[in-house]
């Protein structure tokens, strides 16, 4: 009999292109199998032609506010046909709102928690382009890029997880400032959002998609992103290797929006990443004008903030998505998770003893005899650091 697996991964853009690498990794664990990918419709067209993937089951969702409601109905359904003998077996990856429990406060390694094997290719998003897909781009670059100016930047203008103050007026504003002191600049501004400007020179690229927008960048010389989507894709598979990667991004999302730190705990390179919590527009402007013109290691002389470690933003995802559902049990395994990967911190060790331990017996889930060790771990720890 054919084993036939569900991968269940509905959104966002940048979690389905990180789940590429385990669509990939259970064709390789079980090469006969038949993988079938539950996604968003919303979502579908960022991993598209992707070969590890037999069958596309596109659920209806209609926006991202609908996201946690259409992952409860999905995976109702995804256990129905799982009952029914239509799966052998489920793959769930979704982080929210189902496996908050996997939750180290960094989306890939708690994304990849859904897969109970290793996964040998970590730290590459898979992007299978089409012909047709390079050649719109190609020719898009060619009419409207190259003859507007020699040097290209791509800058990513809108992240939906909060990880970043990037907004496509902030973008504008930057792309004004670089065009005006680099006269051969192309700035091409990158979101799905609409954006009307006179320059010549400053370009909207949110017609191109998430996939083609990974091929552009190797056509570009520095990509300023805000740890969204795109980021993913300009690290992807099908991206342009060894690009300068400025990253704006707020200071109290820390490590959950930082790149060079996902790279760096996947034991990847991650020279070639600037990190930065300013929001004014004259010093990033100011950024990649001395990347263009002195390169990157001047520029991080200069600029570079790598963001330091706290957990201010993890402690709010925590609190607004499992503690005030009373799902306390679930947050204490997550903060097993994070205490494994980053030691027992102050600020950790506080909100545990605050916020999670005096509530646990409100859960009913922390009577259930499989999760006595767990539970029984979290109050040694706890009454340890106490």
């Amino acid at each position: 009999m054919t084993e036939r697996i569900l991968l269940g991964q509905l959104g966002s853009n940048g979690d389905c292109l990180y789940a590429t690498a385990v669509a990939r990794q259970i064709k390789l664990d079980h090469p006969k199998a038949h993988l079938t990918w539950g996604i968003a419709d919303l979502t579908r067209d960022s991993v598209r032609h992707l070969p590890y993937v037999d069958e596309w089951w596109e659920f209806p969702v209609r926006d991202f506010a609908e996201m946690e409601h259409a992952w409860h109905r999905f995976e109702r359904e995804a256990w129905a046909r799982h009952g029914a003998g239509e799966f052998t077996r489920l793959v769930m990856t979704q982080i929210w709102p189902g496996n908050m429990r996997h939750f180290d406060g960094t989306v890939r390694p708690s994304l990849y928690r859904g897969y109970p094997s290793r996964i040998t290719d970590p730290a590459i998003a898979h992007i299978h382009l089409t012909d047709e897909e390079r050649e719109e781009v190609n020719a898009w670059v060619a009419d409207m890029v190259a003859p507007r100016g020699s040097r290209v930047c791509l800058v990513e203008c809108f992240a939906k997880s909060g990880q970043s103050f990037m907004t496509p007026a902030l973008a504008q504003s930057v792309a004004e400032r670089v065009t005006a002191a680099v006269p051969d600049c192309v700035v091409i501004l990158s979101t799905h959002l609409p954006i009307a400007n006179d320059n010549p020179r400053i370009l909207w690229g949110g017609h191109l998609s998430i996939r083609q927008t990974a091929h552009l960048t190797n056509y570009i010389d520095l990509f300023m992103g805000c740890g969204s989507g795109l980021t993913v894709a300009a690290t992807s598979s099908a991206a342009k290797i060894g690009i300068p990667l400025i990253q704006v991004l707020e200071s109290s999302a820390s490590v959950f929006g930082s790149f060079r730190h996902d790279f760096d705990y996947w034991g990847c390179s991650s020279d070639n990443f600037l990190e930065t919590t300013s929001s004014d527009a004259n010093i990033l402007s100011r950024i990649i004008v001395t990347t263009l013109y002195d390169g990157l290691v001047a520029a991080k002389a200069a600029f570079d903030q790598p963001q330091s470690l706290q957990f201010s933003w993890y402690r709010h995802l925590i609190t607004e998505i499992l503690l005030r559902r009373s799902r306390f049990v679930e947050a204490a395994q997550s903060w097993l998770l994070t205490i494994d990967r980053y030691g027992p911190m102050a600020e950790l060790r506080d909100f545990a003893i605050s916020e999670i331990l005096p509530h646990l017996a409100k859960d009913p889930l922390s009577d259930c005899a499989h999760r006595q060790a767990q539970l029984l771990r979290f109050h040694n720890l706890c009454g340890y650091q106490s």
